[in-house]
């Protein structure tokens, strides 16, 4: 019934405590996992961004030169040379004119001849077809050609179509000088979307040259792509902190952990709960046991005491030896019911604190001769035999006279309560190290090794064997150990199923 009582309350806590716990834990490294990937696409998001601006930069740049020379004619007052100053890095711009095939150079500082310029235009004669229908539908589209090196440096190749007054096409192909483009007109934009989050870096991606860095860093890359009108070029970025993914990940250990704390924390309350519940129930039917082991300890003298003497009261026994006999019954009786009675008070007292020690200076010797020719009489009434060795004379300890015979009589006691075939009883004193001590031994029953780590505890008693036959209230051990305690003394058990038992009590010498 009790096990029973314990299994249902672990089962409503566990469904109350533990599932609750476990569900929450999933759903929360879920919510985690997710938290850091939904993280790392905003980031990735926002690099994809920086990127796409630093291109469409570069994109809008070459568009506004592309219109500039579409409306150069219109506007006599400006010349190509100063219009391409103000594009550094456009170092050349050869235009192409299918009416009388004929190629301008703009620049005029000899980059690089017709010759060249007709063999790219060839290369490139299906890419140029395209640009020109795309034109013609009144979208101009600037395409890179692939880069070509002229005098010892690489020019990345742009080609447009562009309209002249008359509404005759013309190919115009910008040869670009990518170091000089790049710092000129892409840096201040990297600078700008840098600022003190990221690293932008630019950089040939043939030779992984680095043509311009918003600033040094040794991370590696989160995001590389490549620029649309220099292809042979790429934008990387870096972050000068930690990463969102390394963040979500921080983030995610860090709360991981305070997840596995709380958890662990709720299971140890969990435990400690369940613990406590056991305690509790056992207790309670340890109080039930108590109940009805008192009642039936408190019934059964007072019932004999009831008989005789209202046997004796009734005048019906005339023999005066059998008159004598019942009278001895009655005074044995009502001293066991007065013993029943000082053992709850005595453990009433103890439980509320409300015990006061009186503390006389005394042998442990004298103490314990006292106690057992006191108890002398019942231990020859039971036919037991008793040997007593007492070698502490010597040493005077601070000790309550009554209630440390009251702990000698206990366990005394028991030793006589759980003998049965051998009927002996050995006391010791002695002196070891710092202490004095004292060995009550008997060839009783014994107890098991699981049992005698609760022997001390109030109302405890052996629930089954030949133990639980043994009439009691299951207090004697527990007061013996308070008053013990209360000598800042330590009583500890040597025992072996059918074998006997030791009690060894030590106080320390001061």
């Amino acid at each position: 019934m009790r096990n029973s009582s314990v299994n249902k309350t672990i089962a409503i806590l566990f469904v109350v405590i533990i599932l609750p716990i476990a569900i929450f834990t999933f759903f929360q490294l879920d919510n985690l996992k997710e938290n850091e990937k939904s993280l790392a696409d905003v980031q990735r998001q926002q690099l994809e961004t920086i990127i796409f601006s630093i291109n469409q930069y570069s994109d809008d740049v070459m568009k506004s030169l592309l219109l500039k020379l579409e409306n150069i004619a219109s506007i006599p007052s400006l010349s190509y040379s100063d219009l391409l100053k103000k594009y550094p890095g456009v170092d050349e711009v050869a235009i192409y004119r299918d009416l009388d095939e004929s190629v301008e150079f703009l620049s005029q500082n000899s980059l690089i001849g017709r010759e060249e310029v007709m063999e790219i235009l060839s290369q490139n004669a299906s890419t140029i077809q395209k640009l020109k229908e795309y034109k013609n539908v009144g979208f101009s589209k600037l395409e890179p050609f692939n880069g070509h090196s002229i005098k010892g440096e690489n020019y990345n190749l742009l080609a447009f179509i562009i309209k002249d007054l008359q509404g005759l096409q013309s190919v115009c192909i910008l040869f670009i000088n990518s170091n000089i483009f790049i710092e000129n007109f892409l840096a201040p934009t990297m600078q700008k979307l840098a600022a003190d989050n990221y690293v932008i870096t630019a950089y040939y991606s043939e030779t992984d040259r680095i043509v311009f860095a918003t600033d040094s860093t040794n991370e590696q890359s989160l995001q590389t792509m490549p620029m649309w009108l220099l292809p042979d070029h790429e934008i990387q970025v870096n972050l000068k902190r930690d990463s969102a993914a390394e963040v979500a990940k921080k983030r995610y250990h860090l709360n991981l952990l305070w997840t596995g704390i709380l958890v662990a924390v709720l299971l140890l309350g969990f435990v400690v709960i369940i613990r406590n519940i056991k305690k509790e129930i056992q207790l309670a039917q340890l109080k039930s046991d108590f109940v009805s082991s008192v009642s039936h300890e408190i019934r059964t003298p007072l019932a004999l005491i009831n008989m005789f003497a209202e046997t004796l009261m009734l005048n019906r026994v005339k023999d005066e030896q059998k008159k004598l006999e019942y009278y001895e019954i009655i005074s044995k009786e009502t001293s066991r019911l007065k013993n029943i009675v000082n053992k709850i008070l005595n453990f009433s007292q103890l439980e509320s604190k409300k015990r006061a020690y009186t503390f006389e200076m005394m042998t442990l010797d004298e103490v314990v001769k006292d106690t057992i020719g006191t108890y002398s009489y019942h231990l020859n009434d039971k036919g037991f035999d008793y040997e007593e060795k007492y070698n502490a004379s010597d040493v005077k300890l601070s000790i309550d006279r009554e209630a440390f015979m009251e702990a000698i009589i206990n366990l005394v006691d028991n030793a006589m309560k759980y003998s049965e075939e051998v009927k002996r009883v050995e006391i010791e004193t002695g002196k070891k190290d710092k202490e004095v001590f004292v060995k009550i031994k008997d060839y009783g029953i014994g107890i098991t090794q699981k049992d005698q780590q609760m022997i001390f505890d109030k109302f405890f008693r052996v629930t089954k064997g030949e133990l639980y036959k043994v009439p009691g209230a299951g207090l004697g051990l527990s007061i013996t150990k308070n008053i013990i305690d209360g000598h800042a003394g330590n009583i500890k058990i040597e025992s072996e199923l059918g074998k006997g038992s030791t009690f060894i009590i030590s106080l320390p010498i001061k």
